[in-house]
């Protein structure tokens, strides 16, 4: 065990049997110290940390331990200090060789939380090759950065490359406002001067194309606001992913119920700070004015989509605008997780993600992490990090990790995390070098809002509002009577301020402590770095490399004063310069020819064209056979019966036949909308492909124009046309081309109320029954019944009990069954839900099938375009430089004509053009120094 001032270095002796226990004192009894595993020992931190458990009596010991590797950096490292990245030479700069050198370079307080923030350690991958993904340089980042991570630090670490990309990119956003007010006060003091001067036309003519350059630039500068970090939030639910976003947003937007996985993509968009929360759904606009009716909203969303087909339906995509006092704000995609239903066709949805976003956070749940759908989920969609080579800007967090304060094992986040990046390196394919954050995104959340009350009630007491928060005050009745509603949140606050204390030893911990332990303000920090040089630079590049040029040609329209002067005492070395900037001319039209008209060919875009129709016909025949199915099990789960079938059959309203056409509709949409997606995402994709091969066909070719004009500068160095053709600008920053963006095409399969009630009445039938009644008629019997004796000589005989009998018809009541016949409808509701099936399964078919016609026909004409408008582009940028060359030459040949006609026109002009290049001298060297930086050339 090597033992320096804030480091101690274990070694495998360290951890072995007979060692083991003196370890673990060491450690309990200096805790505020960093361990670092020895950069030669090979093995796992998780390991480690499992052994050290095993041994320690003291379970919070591996909660409070900060424990990482101590890396050897295999590239230059060095530490600076400053806050101001670019003055090179007023920081204090010190190379590293190992982590622990690092740290112990640095200033810490007890708790060990860093004194100041304006620590940077920067990587020198100058002269670093990137091929096939390897990019050893972004690999050094990562690994420090994720001992950053495991240390609990807040620290900046950064390529030596990105400083200085970004530093462009900085100078101009910090001159931003000044140097747009440049542009517009110039281009209005030389529309005003050409207006009233009364210059000859050829004056007149080179005047207007100076204004029209200002033109230019003006309409750049005003598309070069910030555009905000675009993050891809993914995860599966229960993970925490709802909260995460809440975080980043500041705002209680995300539904965080634990129930309800994301079934859409949602994307929370940075909007002016006064505005109210707007969602665009469905192609409806609503206005929302609390977080608390958007979220409801969007969770009702949720739990009708579990209704229609089970958990994981699909719903529309959501656009949300929220107020955000800065516009450079995160723009976030909440994106379906891979726990969601019909995963497979969220996968091409996941993939344009990570192609269009800056930034992916994959969150994980603390206690159940690497569960198998992330697993496979990160599988499947590996080739999408691969191939937009954007495996650093995919990191994980595992968030929830305030949950370790309530089990009894061994409580080091440390230990998971090391445990999540061996696994992602195990993979097939393997994510390498991925770097994975532990947070607690409700502690970090909870906290925003009750230091926001906290700050309030010190405002209103008179009170110092930024003086520390600690247990005490949120304990206090005053505080807790103030804010009854927030109670929760305080109570989590409070708790967590208390888990400082019980688990990791920190006496009276305040929130700058929790915060820091919360992992939030690492992740933050990594977000910007990973995302902000990518969102802004896009846009700087473009504004950059666009008024480059028209920077040029304002430059060298002035250059004739100079040329004027210079003529006579050099006039023949003007003829001969004229001739080097011809060839120059030449040199252009050689480069292009042979470096971008190769690239310019029809047969790109008939390539394209053809991948284009082959997949188009695949996801056609994929969207019918998922529309179908989705279709069959929307009829198996409806509960429409008899009196639904009765009532369309008699076309009055059935609202659960309704909601069941309804259901399948949006089914369809959805399906062709999927279509459009993934279709649109590959001909982008394609059309990326040639634009960057366009891109670095122009690079080449302005490298080489820019290698020749050097070149003849040489030849007259010395002379005093050489000091005049030093001034000739040539642009230097890379032209950036544009491309089209995709559009959506919407289809639905609603059935008709008519048709419906056709397939109602087909269902339905009249069914006869015979049935019988009782009724009851008279009729009549003979009965043999004793009679009286008639006359003398019977009733002698009747006394003698001689008896006399007749046959009587007797009448009686007889019941028969009368037959009859009744009627009645019957509704087959199987019979209805085949019926339908039979009807959407041609009308799926017809709608799918004329939807992708459509979109092959709109995809091809937009390759079309995107083609023609990146071929224009060429050929104007192209244009543009041999203009320079053209310009050029033939003010030389003005200011050098013998017959003097010219010459003597435009000496008549001098002096307008001498005040519009004095008046342009402020713009010109604020333009040279943000863009070309002398000290840092």
């Amino acid at each position: 065990m090597e033992t320096k001032n804030i480091c101690t270095i274990l070694t495998a002796d360290d951890l072995r049997k007979e060692n083991i226990k003196t370890t673990v004192k060491t450690m309990e009894h200096n805790p505020n110290k960093f361990y670092l595993l020895d950069a030669n020992w090979k093995t796992d931190l998780c390991y480690v940390i499992e052994e050290l458990s095993e041994v320690s009596e003291d379970t919070t010991l591996l909660t409070k331990t900060r424990i990482a590797y101590d890396l050897n950096f295999s590239l230059q490292t060095v530490l600076k200090i400053g806050n101001s990245m670019s003055a090179q030479e007023e920081e204090v700069k010190t190379e590293v060789k190992t982590l622990s050198e690092l740290l112990e370079l640095l200033d810490f307080n007890e708790n060990l939380i860093l004194n100041r923030e304006d620590y940077h350690v920067v990587v020198d991958d100058e002269g670093i090759e990137v091929s096939d993904g390897n990019d050893d340089a972004s690999r050094t980042v990562a690994k420090i950065f994720q001992q950053v991570i495991f240390l609990n630090l807040n620290l900046d670490v950064q390529k030596k490359s990105e400083i200085k990309k970004s530093l462009i990119k900085d100078r101009f956003r910090k001159n931003y406002p000044e140097l747009l007010k440049e542009v517009k006060d110039n281009k209005n003091f030389i529309e005003s001067t050409v207006t009233n001067a009364n210059l000859n036309p050829e004056s007149k003519e080179r005047a207007e194309k100076i204004v029209k350059s200002f033109n230019i630039m003006l309409a750049e500068f005003e598309k070069a606001k910030s555009r905000p970090i675009r993050i891809a939030a993914m995860g599966t639910k229960k993970a925490g992913k709802s909260v995460v976003i809440n975080s980043l947003l500041k705002r209680d937007y995300a539904p965080t119920s634990s129930t309800l996985p994301t079934p859409n993509t949602i994307k929370y968009i940075p909007a002016e700070p006064d505005s109210p929360i707007i969602l665009e759904y469905e192609g409806k606009e609503y206005k929302f004015h609390t977080d608390k009716e958007i979220s409801n909203f969007i969770g009702d969303e949720f739990k009708r989509a579990q209704k229609i087909t089970g958990e994981g339906a699909g719903l529309q995509d959501m656009i949300i605008r929220y107020p955000c006092d800065d516009l450079n704000g995160y723009e976030i995609w909440d994106t379906p997780g891979p726990n969601v239903a019909f995963t497979k066709e969220h996968r091409a949805n996941a993939e344009a993600c990570i192609k269009e976003v800056d930034v992916c956070i994959f969150v994980m749940n603390y206690s159940n992490h690497l569960t198998n759908d992330e697993v496979n989920f990160l599988k499947d969609i590996h080739s999408a990090f691969k191939e937009n080579n954007k495996f650093y800007s995919l990191f994980i967090t595992v968030n929830r990790i305030d949950e370790r304060y309530a089990v009894a094992e061994e409580k080091s986040v440390n230990r998971i995390l090391d445990y999540i990046g061996g696994r992602l390196e195990k993979l097939d394919p393997p994510y390498k070098n991925i770097v994975i954050f532990g947070t607690s995104a409700l502690q970090s959340f909870y906290l925003d809002g009750v230091i926001d009350l906290v700050k309030a009630d010190r405002q209103e007491d008179g009170e110092d509002e930024n003086s520390p928060i600690k247990k005490s005050l949120l304990d206090s009745k005053k505080f807790k009577k103030r804010h009854k509603d927030e109670l929760t949140q305080i109570k989590f606050i409070y708790d967590s301020l208390g888990n400082l204390e019980d688990f990791h030893d920190i006496d009276e911990p305040t929130e700058k402590e929790l915060y820091a332990l919360s992992g939030v303000p690492q992740l933050l920090k990594y977000t910007r770095y990973i995302g902000e040089s990518k969102a802004d630079m896009e846009i700087v590049n473009s504004v950059i490399g666009k008024c480059e040029t028209e920077f040029a040609i304002v430059n060298n329209a002035l250059i004739v004063t100079d040329l004027l002067n210079l003529a006579e005492q050099d006039r023949q070395r003007l003829r001969e310069l004229a001739e080097l900037v011809e060839g120059l001319k030449r040199k252009v039209d050689e480069v292009i020819f042979f470096y971008v008209t190769p690239q310019i060919d029809d047969k790109q875009v008939k390539s394209v064209q053809l991948d284009v129709i082959q997949n188009v016909k695949r996801h056609k025949r994929q969207a019918i056979d998922s529309a179908l199915a989705r279709s069959q099990n929307i009829l198996d789960d409806s509960d429409i019966d008899e009196q639904d079938v009765k009532l369309t059959a008699q076309n009055q309203s059935s609202e659960r036949i309704k909601k069941l056409n309804a259901n399948i509709g949006k089914m369809v949409f959805l399906a062709n909308e999927d279509s459009a997606k993934n279709l649109d995402y590959f001909k982008n994709q394609e059309c990326k492909l040639y634009g960057n091969a366009v891109q670095t066909a122009m690079q080449k070719a302005q490298n080489e124009i820019l290698q020749e004009t050097g070149k003849v500068k040489a030849k007259v160095e010395n002379t005093a046309a050489g000091k005049i053709l030093a001034e000739f600008k040539v642009p230097e920053f890379p032209p950036s081309l544009q491309s089209l963006m995709a559009k959506i095409q919407k289809f639905d399969a609603n059935i008709d109320s008519e048709t419906l009630s056709e397939l109602a009445n087909e269902a339905s039938s009249v069914k006869y029954e015979t049935k019988y009644k009782t009724e009851t008629r008279t009729k009549y019997k003979t009965e043999r019944r004793e009679r009286k004796s008639k006359g003398l000589w019977e009733g002698f005989r009747s006394f003698f009990g001689k008896k006399y009998y007749e046959d009587v018809e007797v009448p009686y009541q007889e019941e028969f069954q009368v037959p009859y016949t009744v009627s009645y409808e019957v509704q087959d509701t199987e019979k209805f839900k085949k019926s339908i099936y039979r009807e959407i399964r041609d009308r799926i078919t017809g709608v799918i099938e004329s939807a992708h016609d459509e979109m092959e026909f709109l995809l091809n004409k937009e390759i079309a375009e995107v083609f023609h408008d990146i071929t224009e582009q060429c050929e104007n940028i192209s244009e543009d430089y041999r203009k320079l060359f053209v310009s050029f030459k033939n003010d030389i040949e003005l200011a050098s004509d013998k017959t003097n006609k010219h010459r003597q026109a435009l000496e008549q002009d001098i002096k307008t053009f001498n005040e519009m290049k004095a008046h342009l001298q402020n713009f010109f060297s604020m333009w040279n120094e943000i863009i070309y930086n002398k000290a840092e050339k």
